[in-house]
């Protein structure tokens, strides 16, 4: 049986995918429309630290179909091509939205709690 998740990575028309690359910054986005995109970005921080600094998926209505997942991991392997000793942070919250929720999201994604103390709260994702 194909899950949901994989029919849209399937559905996801690669030609609608835009990606700014440099050695600060990683941004990955997808436009379904003339109004609403998604978006994954990732910015350098310091040396070999980087920041997820948003990753939106902009039409409410395809929230939890994988896209979400599918701009960070893009994001991700971006980052990875540029420095392949990465740490990558984030510290889930904002946007009025559930951490909770959030958290699970990062973690499917290969982030796990970070444990220095400097960091508490944040999530970390290391090759």
């Amino acid at each position: 049986m194909i899950k949901l998740k994989q029919l849209i990575f399937e559905s996801i028309d690669e030609k609608n995918v835009h990606i700014i690359s440099n050695p600060q910054n990683v941004s990955i986005m997808y436009r379904t429309g003339p109004v609403r995109s998604s978006v994954a970005s990732i910015d350098r921080v310091d040396g070999n630290k980087w920041w997820v600094s948003r990753v939106l998926v902009g039409d409410r209505t395809t929230r939890g179909q994988g896209i979400g997942s599918y701009l960070l991991q893009k994001a991700i392997a971006e980052v990875l091509k540029q420095d392949p000793q990465a740490e990558i942070l984030v510290e889930p919250g904002g946007y009025d939205s559930n951490t909770a929720q959030q958290v699970n999201f990062y973690k499917k994604n290969g982030f796990h709690e970070q444990p220095e103390p400097e960091y508490a709260g944040s999530l970390i994702y290391k090759k």
